[in-house]
């Protein structure tokens, strides 16, 4: 997709969402409807949302879609308890979380083995001598409770 193509579908979609907003969906023809489709499929199939209450089965499928049996990058803030998840690498994860306001001392990496329901603990995010943590592990045993209590709460479906 060219970055014209971009462009013209992002002017398409700005004009229809207005008419989404106002409830005039059958105002749109059953190709613009199609188009509208397939990027709802798009986004669902390959971003994932920061979660922010307990995953459903839907999610953990797309998720395991995307990475076959392992959910090799979470990224949470056990303070604000939001995750990031079904990322390719754990910065991204930490950005996006950044990005949403919180604080990098909250932010701690893992993932999640779904054949063993083991939960790791070892990203070099996890790297920050700043917040004592010196190696890929979560070191502080109240930080690493918090991180796999929140792991099983978002991921209780398969955990």
């Amino acid at each position: 997709m060219t970055d014209e193509d971009v462009n013209k579908l992002s002017k398409l979609m700005d004009s229809k969402f207005d008419r989404f907003r106002i409830g005039v969906m059958d105002s749109i023809s059953a190709s613009e409807k199609r188009i509208v489709k397939g990027i709802v499929d798009f986004v669902s199939d390959h971003l994932m949302p920061i979660i922010d209450e307990k995953t459903d089965k839907t999610d953990i499928d797309r998720i395991e879609r995307k990475l076959d049996v392992y959910i090799d990058k979470t990224v949470i803030d056990i303070d604000r308890k939001i995750c990031s998840a079904g990322i390719d690498r754990h910065y991204e994860g930490e950005k996006i979380l950044l990005e949403q306001g919180s604080k990098q001392a909250d932010i701690w990496g893992g993932g999640i083995d779904l054949e063993t329901k083991v939960i790791d603990f070892n990203p070099f995010i996890n790297i920050r001598p700043n917040d004592n943590n010196t190696t890929n592990q979560i070191q502080n045993p109240e930080i690493r409770r918090k991180y796999e209590k929140m792991t099983k709460f978002f991921f209780n479906e398969v955990i």
